[in-house]
């Protein structure tokens, strides 16, 4: 069950999230394909597979590694947050903290970016949906570091890394059309 949500998952993000063109990553950096998972976690199936995927990811983890919170930052990685967390209550009766890191300038103070944060010395899970180049999911460690809490994992939907990795010869279009290919019924 987990390979067919995966499989639907992946399936919805490559349809749904995936976008070509000329795009500015918030690090700057440039690229000519970009992720927008939001229709896809906004979606009541998405939704659904998300929760799901990301529930059991936290399930594997050991118990001295077991999260007290989870959470990400505004926007996507807080649907997909409150998705798991929902799951996690629903289907496996464990009742999360959550919380939300703000998105604001940099130069806030990082204690300000958690409005209401874990207790302190609390271990948490950190989704995020794209990960680039890691300086979004660093700084909501750091902004639960600031907090006096401690991130035991990190949830993440897309590596854009991982995705990088597989391109041997291909371009992303033709390796996302070969990975769609094999979802279609024979």
């Amino acid at each position: 069950m987990p390979h067919t949500m995966r499989n639907d998952l992946l399936h919805r993000l490559a349809t749904e999230a995936l976008t070509f063109g000329g795009f500015t990553l918030p690090s700057g950096k440039k690229t000519n394909y970009h992720f927008n998972c939001k229709p896809v976690v906004e979606s009541e199936e998405g939704s659904r597979l998300v929760g799901a995927l990301c529930a059991l990811t936290l399930m594997e983890l050991s118990d001295e590694r077991w999260p007290n919170a989870i959470g990400g930052l505004e926007g996507s990685a807080h649907l997909i947050t409150r998705a798991a967390a929902k799951d996690l209550k629903t289907k496996w009766m464990r009742k999360m903290g959550v919380f939300k890191v703000k998105k604001v300038d940099p130069r806030t103070p990082l204690k300000k970016l958690i409005p209401s944060p874990p207790p302190p010395r609390s271990k948490v899970a950190i989704f995020d949906d794209v990960l680039a180049t890691g300086a979004v999911i660093q700084r909501a460690i750091d902004a639960v570091n600031a907090r006096k809490s401690h991130v035991a994992a990190i949830v993440v939907l897309i590596d854009r890394q991982d995705i990088l990795d597989q391109m041997i010869g291909l371009t992303v279009r033709e390796r996302l059309d070969a990975r769609l290919a094999a979802f279609e019924p024979a």
